[in-house]
């Protein structure tokens, strides 16, 4: 059995938001961000159970965003995963550093949905249970 989260999902485009909806909407409630003002807006109206957000935004730093969560008392313990979409070939080499990085300031969890999806092909049974595996309300 599982309990039913509010998921707030920091990402620009709708791209990799698509297979998180998939995997992720029917089962739990889904926040959307495009930026981190609005990812912060979100935090302080509502009550997030889990944060994925994207680390690669084209116009802020996810691990700023990243930072200043864990280095708030009330939002510290919201399990965040840092998650990357479509990877170029220096995406991929970077992959180790971005997922330690990510990991030394705080994050629960790097995914990268390419190892779920595969153009249009996604493994959103799989992606879900990765997600849910680092909620522990979840």
């Amino acid at each position: 059995m599982f309990t039913k989260v509010r998921i707030l999902i920091l990402q620009e485009g709708p791209a990799p938001a698509k297979a998180l909806q998939q995997s992720l909407g029917g089962r739990h409630e889904l926040v959307f961000a495009k930026t981190i003002p609005q990812a912060m807006s979100a935090l302080a109206e509502q009550s997030i159970d889990l944060i994925i957000a994207r680390v690669h935004l084209e116009k802020s730093n996810v691990f700023d965003f990243l930072k200043d969560v864990k280095a708030t008392e009330r939002y510290r313990q919201i399990p965040f995963i840092c998650f990357c979409g479509r990877r170029t070939s220096s995406a991929r080499a970077l992959d180790p550093i971005i997922s330690r990085s990510s990991k030394a300031l705080g994050a629960e969890k790097y995914i990268n949905v390419e190892d779920y999806c595969c153009g249009e092909q996604c493994d959103f049974d799989k992606l879900r249970i990765a997600i849910e595996n680092c909620s522990s309300t979840a």
